[in-house]
């Protein structure tokens, strides 16, 4: 039996993503949550940074339709992860900070 929570705010600013997973499986539900918003947080800091790659290697000539897809594919997980949380969210009456 742990004494404390696991520092979610110390694992997102960390990018601790193996961590995080273990967080979502925690037993109680305000860690799930929180840990999945925070991953949500790190897929979309991760797309913003995608998206910049992509512009800087088109600006050079390469062709990033492989980025591109691979973008996609993010955007779609990344939703997928806001159903999740909002269902989360709405089963235990709290509001996530954001």
């Amino acid at each position: 039996m742990r004494l404390f929570p696991p520092n979610i705010e110390e694992l997102k600013r960390r990018r601790d993503v193996e961590r995080l997973i273990r967080a979502l499986k925690d037993s109680d539900d305000l860690v799930r949550c929180v840990a999945a918003n925070a991953f949500v947080k790190i897929v979309v800091k991760a797309k913003e940074e995608c998206e910049s790659l992509i512009k800087c290697l088109n600006n050079l000539g390469i062709d990033t339709k492989i980025e591109r897809r691979k973008l996609k594919e993010l955007e779609e997980e990344n939703y997928s992860a806001a159903i999740k949380i909002k269902e989360c969210k709405e089963g235990l009456g709290v509001r996530l900070m954001s």
